[in-house]
C-alpha cells in the first residue's frame, strides 16, 4: 500500500474519532508527525479528503475538518432516494431469484424482535451492509452503482463526523423490511417508493441528530 493511501485511511480515522473536531484545522506538520510521514503522502491524503468533503483547504491557510454543511447533506440524500429507488425497481425482474433478498429480510425481522439486546445494532449493521451489497449486485447496473457509493461515500463521511446516529433505530429496520418484502412481491413502484420514503426518513432523523448537537452549518 503506498504511503498516501495509508496516511488517507488514518487521517480519516482521526477525523471519524473526533480526533480532530469539525471546523479544527489539520496542521500538516502536526499530522506528519503523527504518521511518521514526509509531507508529499499526507498533502496527497488531504486532497482525498477534500474530494470525499471530509476536509476543506484554503491557500495559505491550511486544511480543516469540514463543518455540516446541512443543505450540501440534503442535496446528496435526494440524489441518492432517486439512485437507490431506481436500483430497487431493478431488484424486482421477474428472472431474478430473491432467495438472498427472504434470508436478509428474515434478519431485519428477527433483529425487531431483539431490541433491547445491546449487540443487536452490530448484527443489524452487517445485514444493513449485506443487503446494499446484494441490491447493487442484482440491479446489474455498474454505472448506478458507482454514482451510489460516491453519494453513500459522502453521506458516510458527514454522520461519522458528528456521530449523527448513535443506534440503529427501530423504524429503520421496519422500513428495511417493506423494501425488502416488496421486492419478494416482485413489486416495483412498491419497493422504490418504500426506498425513497426510507431515505426521506433517513435524512430527517440525521437532521435532527445534528441540530441537537449544533454540529452543522
Amino acid at each position: 500500500m503506498r504511503q498516501s493511501d495509508i496516511a488517507y485511511t488514518k487521517i480519516k480515522e482521526m477525523i471519524k474519532t473526533r480526533q480532530f473536531k469539525p471546523g479544527e484545522a489539520l496542521p500538516e506538520q502536526q499530522l506528519c508527525d503523527l504518521l511518521n510521514m514526509s509531507r508529499t503522502p499526507v498533502r496527497e491524503a488531504l486532497s482525498r479528503l477534500q474530494n470525499d468533503h471530509a476536509v476543506i483547504s484554503f491557500p495559505h491557510s491550511g486544511s480543516y475538518v469540514a463543518q455540516m454543511d446541512i443543505f450540501k447533506l440534503r442535496e446528496v440524500f435526494v440524489a441518492r432516494e432517486a439512485a437507490e429507488g431506481m436500483i430497487a425497481r431493478l431488484n424486482c425482474r421477474d428472472y431474478l431469484c430473491v432467495d438472498e433478498h427472504r434470508r436478509l429480510r428474515d434478519n431485519f425481522l428477527w433483529a425487531a424482535s431483539q431490541d433491547t439486546d445491546p449487540e443487536i445494532d452490530k448484527f443489524v449493521d452487517r445485514t444493513d451492509f449485506a443487503m446494499r451489497d446484494l441490491l447493487y449486485r442484482y440491479c446489474e447496473n455498474k454505472t448506478l452503482v458507482r454514482f451510489c457509493n460516491e453519494l453513500l461515500s459522502q453521506i458516510t463521511i458527514h454522520v461519522h463526523v458528528t456521530q449523527a446516529i448513535k443506534k440503529f433505530p427501530i423504524e429503520s429496520i421496519q422500513e428495511h423490511v417493506s423494501i425488502l418484502n416488496a421486492i419478494l412481491q416482485k413489486d416495483g413502484d412498491a419497493a422504490e417508493t418504500a426506498t425513497r420514503r426510507h431515505l426521506q426518513r433517513s435524512f430527517l432523523r440525521t437532521f435532527e441528530s445534528l441540530r441537537a448537537q449544533g454540529d452543522y452549518l
